[in-house]
């Protein structure tokens, strides 16, 4: 699909490969209601040229350790893995510039409530 062209986006993220066809991607959004890509930074960006309606956020943790510590806690990723996703920081900070709205999640339920209310303001527009 990459080689064909058929990907809104794609990305290898950590050893992974991750991406969105396009045709699943039209059938989405042709249909009422709200479309929500889970992507990364790089994703996010281009979904956005391919949808220049779209509403890009980008959720971050508080600090680096505490990053850390959600992660290490987990329990899906071996310690090198998330070094590699930490070591993408910097990167991903800089690329969330460009996103329409950057939230801090320091808890789970008020950064929903949060995402929410951004998407709400942006429906009402």
């Amino acid at each position: 699909m990459i080689a064909e062209k058929k990907l809104i986006e794609w990305e290898e993220v950590h050893g992974n490969r991750y991406g969105t066809p396009f045709d699943k991607a039209n059938e989405a959004d042709a249909k009422p209601g709200l479309v929500i890509f889970d992507v990364d930074v790089n994703g996010g960006l281009s979904v956005k040229e391919h949808f220049s309606n779209a509403l890009l956020v980008f959720i971050k943790a508080p600090s680096y350790e505490i990053l850390k510590d959600r992660l290490t806690k987990r329990h899906t990723d071996s310690p090198e893995e998330i070094e590699n996703r930490l070591k993408r920081i910097p990167v991903e900070e800089e690329k969330s510039k460009l996103y329409d709205h950057i939230v801090t999640n320091e808890n789970l339920e008020k950064t929903v409530i949060e995402i929410c209310k951004i998407i709400e303001d942006y429906q009402s527009g």
